[in-house]
């Protein structure tokens, strides 16, 4: 029977309707299709799926209207189960039809998972083929305004073509031809202060003569240019067609390029050399990065290099990426991928988050449990084996869901790293976000109990047993939080510091130790009883509100003694908006280093960046409007991604962030309406941060709920990432000004450059190398009987079919006698009709669309 399900159960998932009931859930439908040729009756068997918003409370709820159990598992983990006393038989190619309500919305396509499968006890767990994979063909159209928008006062529509007509119509094809993308007379990040004489070149070619001169300074940058040129490094006394590296203290410069990082780029035709003077090997390193996209091939072993002088620091010590890899495990080889991308846009921290709820991805020597059950996700229910199944990775290991970095993956990691300048942060996140880790830690306990072995069992236990609290997580779960009020918590976290620190030495050494600590779920050790033991025998501890402060310093003086900063999300280090107190959270001499993530405006939470800065906290810039690249790029139902903080972030929106001025950065509430200056600051005068010093930087960010492969994860970070290395990097002109209309004109102009930029150029570098970028929908408009096009990146080029076989380029002409009558045509129409402002143009379309039924039948 689990067999036949599998091959024969037809599922089709439908949003139904989000505006049922305010904002507060939506109805939908799963309608199950017998497409077999046998009979299908009540049993002992399951549908499992996966649904990201909360359906129903932790008691099983039986739906009337198909006569099955709904019951939550974990997570975003739900399964199906014929009521015996109500189910009705489904004949072949007959249906039922499951109705229910769930909490709030769901406006996308990828808001729905893949791979749900059927099982009964005793058998094996089957993936049911009808929701393989990753089309998810399966999921029903988004397609009235009741079902992409998530609320009455949502003003979010999907684009038209003419709405990105219009939206792209300020960005100017500057042509390749034009000074700012002519090839070799510019860099992405932009240079500090940069020169450029383009009648003046040099070329290299190691035919020519061509070395770099020996440097002991400088051994690894020597090589890089060397094999990128295909030149000798010479030690020879030649004076010209020269590559020359000079070590000098550059402080002795202007205070803003007295950085280690800092470099100095001069290309003398008329001398035939090639000069970069530096004071450490990252500033040699970063100029060569910026050497090599400056040199124009001609041939296969020669260059062209403009005349060209650069002297250029970077605005932020901290210039990051951050990638989930708990929720969807992403391999080695694709983490070094990124690395190669963000070496490249002169990018220098990834914080790896290496566990979460739905896994566990390093090995902890010692630890093994955290890797032979916390890294897999698998049907399990006892969770033995594997933890619970999660976010569409199906009923058995090999999926997306499944994976973890040997020690020996993660220093070759650590490796690839630091050869290219990049820091890597670890994140293991606690006290919430840790399931994985607690149901590894519990197995490890039952396996030293049948062992008779209590005082192992119990040695890294991360929850109490007897604990009876009743609370649910953002994403769903109810046994998620470490417990902070036993003693073998602190061991766990010991243990995992020092093996992590071990891994470190010799390669790149530990500096920074991160334990996440955001959503903490309210409720958690309400009913603990070691939490309240705890309470009562510890002064200044009052209540289980303050167990997340013991928590966080607890942890920070563990990687204190360890010679080790922390680094916290910013809601695990603060009361409200009330920062902990730093000095007792680290030893003296430690830093404390924390992502302020949460600013949706209207729920006034953007100042909160600026009140860890003046608490003394290290803070990185990590606004989730602007910076979480899990976002999708347009609020359209075929965009891929969450869209609690803002309905969508586009790369010119990333561009245009403003991290020396947090509040300049606030457009519109969460459903599109602009926002006043005391909205965003909650009715009362914005916060005034005191201490900019403590801004450090910023970074880009990537949570894998939805990308659960390579692709989808490229399509996350390219072109995105590219906007975060500039405004980490280069401080532009426009960010001072503070007349908003004349700062947007100056913003148009820049971002005029740079998308000019990625279309003539850097994205065809993605091209090259098999990145699968996130290539921007075409604007169109209609003139005449012409369709015009036009896209966000001039470059890009448009094609057109009447066919679907034959392609051109340019515009479309004769619209009205001939275009009509395509299927591009109908989605066209279908795209007009969406918008209220061409209602009236229904009666005049109406003939096209009757030819066009006419043509289709």
């Amino acid at each position: 029977m689990i067999d036949y399900l599998a091959e024969n159960l037809d599922i089709s998932f439908n949003v139904l309707d989000n505006l049922v009931d305010t904002d507060k859930s939506f109805l939908q439908r799963i309608s199950i299709t017998n497409i077999g040729s046998t009979t299908i009756l009540p049993g002992n068997w399951s549908i499992f799926f996966y649904h990201i918003r909360a359906i129903n409370s932790l008691k099983p709820l039986l739906l009337p209207i198909c006569g099955m159990l709904l019951e939550h598992i974990a997570g975003s983990l739900y399964k199906l189960t014929p009521d015996k006393s109500a189910f009705v038989k489904i004949n072949p190619q007959g249906q039922v039809n499951c109705e229910f309500h769930a909490k709030y919305w769901s406006v996308a396509v990828t808001d729905n998972m893949p791979n749900w499968y059927v099982w009964s006890h005793g058998t094996q767990a089957k993936t049911i083929h009808s929701t393989y994979g990753e089309d998810l063909s399966f999921i029903g159209p988004y397609d009235t305004k009741n079902k992409w928008k998530r609320y009455p006062s949502d003003r979010y529509d999907p684009f038209l073509p003419r709405t990105r007509y219009v939206m792209n119509s300020d960005v100017a094809n500057l042509g390749e031809a034009s000074e700012v993308v002519k090839e070799g007379t510019y860099v992405i990040p932009t240079p500090q202060y940069m020169t450029t004489d383009t009648t003046k070149s040099v070329q290299i070619s190691a035919l020519d003569g061509w070395v770099v001169l020996e440097s002991s300074d400088f051994p690894k940058e020597l090589a890089l240019i060397a094999d990128f040129y295909t030149i000798n490094i010479s030690l020879s006394n030649q004076t010209s067609k020269i590559i020359r590296f000079i070590k000098r203290d550059i402080s002795k410069f202007p205070t803003s390029l007295a950085k280690t990082e800092a470099y100095f780029l001069e290309v003398k035709p008329e001398l035939y050399e090639i000069r970069i003077t530096v004071n450490s090997p990252k500033g040699a390193f970063y100029a060569v990065q910026t050497l090599k996209r400056l040199s124009v091939k001609i041939s296969k072993n020669s260059y062209r290099v403009y005349n060209i002088y650069i002297s250029d620091a970077p605005r932020y010590d901290f210039r990051g990426m951050f990638l989930d890899v708990g929720r969807n495990f992403h391999t080695k080889e694709e983490i070094k991928v990124l690395l190669d991308f963000m070496s490249v846009y002169k990018l220098n921290k990834f914080q790896l988050h290496l566990s979460e709820d739905e896994g566990w991805r390093l090995e902890i020597p010692g630890l093994e449990e955290l890797t032979t059950v916390g890294s897999n996700r698998c049907h399990d229910l006892k969770e033995r084996v594997c933890t619970a199944s999660q976010l569409g990775s199906g009923p058995n290991k090999n999926n997306s869901g499944s994976g973890f970095y040997t020690v020996a993956d993660y220093q070759e990691i650590l490796k690839y790293a630091n050869d290219r300048y990049i820091q890597i942060i670890p994140e293991f996140d606690m006290p919430g976000h840790a399931r994985a880790a607690i149901v590894s830690m519990q197995e490890r306990k039952r396996i030293y109990d049948m062992r008779k072995n209590s005082s192992m069992a119990d040695q890294y236990l991360l929850h109490d047993p007897d604990d009876v609290s009743e609370y649910m997580s953002v994403q769903w779960f109810v046994d998620n939080a470490v417990n902070p009020c036993i003693e073998s918590t602190y061991t766990f976290i010991d243990h995992l510091i020092t093996e992590v620190k071990a891994m470190h030495d010799g390669i790149q050494n530990l500096e920074i130790f991160s334990f996440g600590g955001d959503e903490t779920a309210k409720g958690a050790w309400e009913k603990s009883p070691k939490c309240r033991e705890f309470i009562a025998n510890n002064i200044g501890i009052d209540s289980v509100s303050d167990l997340k402060e013991h928590f966080a310093r607890r942890v920070g003086n563990i990687a204190g003694r360890k010679g080790l900063d922390i680094s916290a999300w910013e809601d695990g280090l603060m009361h409200g908006r009330t920062p902990f107190d730093l000095t007792h959270l680290v030893p003296n001499g430690r830093k404390a280093y924390t992502s302020a993530w949460d600013n949706v405006w209207e729920k006034g939470g953007g100042d909160r960046s600026y009140r860890l800065a003046d608490a003394g906290y290290k803070v990185v810039l990590a606004l989730a409007t602007h910076l979480y690249f899990d976002h999708p790029y347009e609020p359209d139902p075929a965009e891929r991604g969450y869209y609690w903080a803002t309905r969508y972030t586009d790369t010119r929106k990333a561009f245009g962030f403003i991290p020396d001025n947090i509040y300049a950065n606030a457009d519109v509430k969460r459903n599109g309406a602009p926002l006043t200056e005391s909205e965003i600051c909650g009715g009362n005068t914005c916060y005034e941060l005191a201490t900019p010093e403590n801004i450090m930087g910023m970074m880009g960010l990537v949570w894998s709920e939805t990308s659960r492969t390579k692709d989808h994860l490229h399509d996350r970070y390219f072109p995105r990432m590219l906007a975060v290395a500039e405004r980490a990097w280069h401080k532009a002109k426009w960010e001072n000004i503070s007349k908003k209309k004349d700062k947007m004109i100056e913003l148009n102009k820049d971002w005029t450059n740079f998308a000019n930029r990625l279309g003539y150029r850097e994205l065809k570098h993605l091209d090259d190398i098999g990145i699968k970028y996130r290539v921007p929908l075409p604007g169109a408009k209609m003139s005449g009987d012409t369709l015009k096009t036009n896209t966000a990146f001039p470059g890009l080029v448009v094609e057109h079919s009447q066919d679907n076989r034959t392609w051109k380029i340019g515009n479309i002409d004769g619209v009205s006698k001939t275009f009509l009558r395509t299927k591009y045509a109908f989605d066209f129409f279908c795209y007009l009709l969406m918008d209220q402002e061409q209602a009236e143009s229904y009666q005049s379309l109406k003939p096209h669309l009757q030819l066009f039924q006419t043509n289709i039948q």
